[in-house]
């Protein structure tokens, strides 16, 4: 009698937490929508506020050498495979403070995914810099220094294009690296035949 009421009563017990939904034995098996990664235009936005708020937030000096470099970031077309942008540095340690604007327009499926690289600047161990190579002689970004109507300056080409940073903010550097990185793939970008 007692081995059938304990049996009645496992029963009972059994039917019970099968009655009862979403319980799970296992520890993390509680399944996860699969996120998408993101779209090109996701990518450019996230690229476009990141820079803009590291750059035009207020008292944001890099050091560069013995002098103390503002830099702004104004984005010009930032929303697809093409993109320009223009580079505002201002030296306040000078009385006289100097100002130089650069403005660049890049394809960014002229670049190489594998050759955007994050590190210590090669001429100034108080920056770390964000380098995109281009793929190849024949895909060459272009940036100017403005000039006067009478006095233009023509476009300049370049292989590599650079973002300057603080030398200690390593990890926010790679955050605009890997954004780079993406999108370069996204607009088919290729690798180097030969690496610079």
């Amino acid at each position: 009698m007692q081995r059938l009421a304990a049996w009645l009563t496992m029963s009972s017990l059994t039917l019970a937490i099968c009655a009862v939904p979403n319980i799970s034995f296992a520890q993390g098996t509680r399944h996860q929508p699969k996120r998408n990664p993101p779209t090109l235009r996701e990518t450019i936005f996230q690229l476009k506020e990141d820079l803009s708020r590291y750059y035009n937030q207020a008292e944001t000096p890099v050091l560069s050498g013995n002098k103390r470099v503002v830099r702004e970031f104004t984005p010009i077309e930032f929303s697809d495979c093409n993109l320009s942008w223009r580079i505002t540095e201002e030296s306040r340690e000078n009385p006289q403070p100097e100002k130089l604007l650069i403005e660049y327009k890049v394809n960014l499926a002229d670049f190489d995914f594998q050759l955007v690289e994050n590190g210590g600047s090669y001429s100034d161990l108080h920056v770390r810099e964000v380098r995109l190579v281009t793929t190849g002689r024949k895909n060459l970004a272009s940036f100017t220094f403005p000039g006067t109507p009478d006095n233009p300056f023509l476009p300049i080409k370049t292989s590599m294009v650079t973002f300057k940073f603080r030398i200690s903010d390593e990890a926010f550097a790679e955050r605009i690296a890997r954004g780079f990185r993406r999108a370069i793939i996204i607009c088919g970008g290729k690798t180097s035949k030969k690496l610079y």
